[in-house]
This record gives C-alpha cells, sequence and structure tokens, in this order.
C-alpha cells in the first residue's frame, strides 16, 4: 500500500491536506460518469500509475460512499462506465464544505440533474407536441415500454418552471428559452474527455 508520503513524491502536485479523504473523493464527482482510478487520482488519494493498486482504504471509501447514497454506479458515459454524484451527494457535499472550507477538487462538470434535465429538454421538440413518456423515449431515458416515475415527472415540472417546455395541446413543445438552454449546455458540456 502506498502511504501519503510516497504518494505526494510520486507526484508532486498531490500536497498536504486537511480534508478528509471522504469529503475529496466525493468533491471529484458530478453528472458526468468518472470511473474509479481517475477519481481517485483527481481527488490526490492515487499516484495514478497503474501498477499500483487500489487500496482497501480506497475500495472502502468508494464502497461506503455508493452505499449512503452518495454516488452511483452508471454505465454510461463519454468514457463508459463510472460514478456520478447524487443528489443527496450534492446536499453532502454542501454540509462538508460549511465545515472544512472549499474541497479544492477539479469537477469534470454539471450535477447529474442538470444533466437529465438537459437530456429530457434534447427529447422535446420544437413543433411537435410529445407527451412526458414521448419525450423520455426520444431521449433515450426510458424504452418504449416502461412506465415513467415521478422523478422524470419531476423533471418535467422543473423545465416548466424554467419556461423551457410549454403545454401544446395533450403535450410539451420545447420553448426559444429551452432550445438557448440546451444550445448553452451543449457547448458548455463538448468536448469533455
Amino acid at each position: 500500500m502506498t502511504t501519503h508520503h510516497a504518494r505526494q513524491e510520486a507526484v508532486p502536485m498531490l500536497h498536504k491536506d486537511d480534508k478528509p479523504d471522504l469529503y475529496r473523493l466525493l468533491a471529484v464527482f458530478s453528472g458526468i460518469p468518472m470511473p474509479v482510478l481517475p477519481a481517485l487520482v483527481a481527488a490526490r488519494l492515487h499516484s495514478g500509475d497503474q501498477r499500483e493498486p487500489i487500496s482497501d482504504h480506497q475500495r472502502g471509501l468508494l464502497r461506503w460512499l455508493a452505499g449512503q447514497g452518495r454516488i452511483r454506479w452508471v454505465n454510461w458515459g463519454p468514457d463508459g462506465a463510472g460514478y456520478v454524484l447524487t443528489g443527496y451527494g450534492e446536499t453532502r457535499l454542501v454540509t462538508y464544505e460549511a465545515q472544512y472550507g472549499p474541497a479544492h477538487a477539479p469537477r469534470r462538470g454539471p450535477p447529474l440533474r442538470e444533466v437529465l434535465v438537459h437530456r429530457l429538454l434534447d427529447g422535446f421538440d420544437l413543433t411537435t407536441a410529445r407527451s412526458l413518456h414521448a419525450a423520455l423515449v426520444a431521449a433515450e431515458m426510458l424504452t418504449a415500454g416502461e412506465t415513467a416515475t415521478r422523478a422524470h415527472g419531476d423533471l418535467l415540472v422543473l423545465l416548466a418552471a424554467r419556461g423551457h417546455v410549454a403545454r401544446a395541446g395533450d403535450g410539451y413543445t420545447r420553448t426559444e428559452l429551452g432550445e438557448l438552454a440546451l444550445d448553452a449546455h451543449q457547448k458548455a458540456t463538448r468536448g469533455r474527455p
């Protein structure tokens, strides 16, 4: 197992930090899936050397965060499968920041909720009214045989409250404001690893 001192020597950017390992690790996650090793490196818990095994302590931190519902493993993402930060994890980060100060950890992208909101927004059309279910299927968030959940409905309510979708007949259409928000989100997240 690599000691903290050995990690500092192996990777000069690692510096002594009084933040708990749990906080530093949680702070690197976002709505963009991050594989295990890059997350540990970003949290300054691993040198990044592929030959260095992931320690039981590091595995335990990941297991605890996932078990508490603060991060969740998903099978989609620009680099394949990885962990994403949940809403409960976001809330815990606010608590940690108030207690320990900023984590100064590099985050990969927006929170998962924002990723899902914009993904759903992309499922709506500017001219054709779509039901929530049709938009979820168009956004590839559900298959045609699956049923929308309350969480999906909450995302729709949020889009409507922001003025990004508007009621049209039996469904919703994306508004001009929604189109601008979607374009801005796509530009901001384009080219992310």
